[in-house]
């Protein structure tokens, strides 16, 4: 059955905390990776429906080596690690889209985590790494005419206990990495990834952005 996302990526945190509030409140089965085999065949789907929510979900739930097929031919990675002192100097590599494996969403109870490596990272109690995920379409000039892409926004983000009696506690804050993914539109018209921004920074609780930029 293909899957189907409760709300659109902008409305997800709702979702997630309603999730991590309820492991906080009882105790509940362990958290799975969503790895869907036809997550692919969806994902195709989604690009013919012009719904990019749905595509980058289905992408997320995806085996890693099925998720190449949605990487340019070439993808830029530029880090930039603030936790060392010369940290604001990025790093930019261009790696073959068959070889790029540091694709930092994946889905787990069919909520967006960080991934490290095509697999869900957690926490140190087991909870996975919940991110806030937003994302903008925009026209660029990459090559010698405009390009339709899709700006999309990540933060790892932390929840506090319930509150008022609900399930979900708040967001109190993001931590670690963030980020910024950019899709334009490729081969087979169909989204793909075109470049991968990411921010290294320490685990210290920061307040959250609340805007579509978190890379700079």
């Amino acid at each position: 059955m293909p899957l189907t996302m409760p709300a659109p990526l902008h409305r997800l945190h709702r979702v997630a905390v309603l999730l991590a509030g309820i492991a906080l409140a009882a105790a509940t089965p362990p958290f799975r990776a969503d790895i869907e085999p036809q997550a692919i065949t969806a994902a195709q789907a989604a690009c013919k429906n012009s719904d990019f929510d749905s595509f980058l979900a289905h992408l997320a739930s995806a085996p890693p080596a099925a998720q190449r097929a949605f990487f340019a031919r070439k993808v830029t990675m530029t880090t930039v690690d603030r936790r060392k002192s010369d940290g604001k100097r990025p790093q930019v590599r261009h790696i073959a889209g068959q070889r790029f494996t540091a694709f930092p969403l994946a889905m787990v109870n069919r909520h967006l985590v960080y991934a490290q490596g095509g697999k869900p990272a957690a926490d140190s109690d087991g909870t996975p790494q919940f991110v806030r995920v937003t994302h903008r379409h925009q026209t660029a000039t990459l090559t010698d005419y405009p390009v339709h892409i899709v700006n999309v926004s990540w933060e790892k983000i932390r929840y506090g206990p319930p509150v008022d009696g609900r399930y979900e506690g708040e967001i109190i804050g993001s931590y670690g990495s963030s980020g910024r993914l950019l899709f334009a539109n490729g081969r087979s018209n169909c989204w793909e990834l075109i470049d991968s921004y990411t921010t290294l920074q320490t685990d210290t609780l920061r307040p959250s952005t609340t805007g579509n930029d978190l890379a700079p």
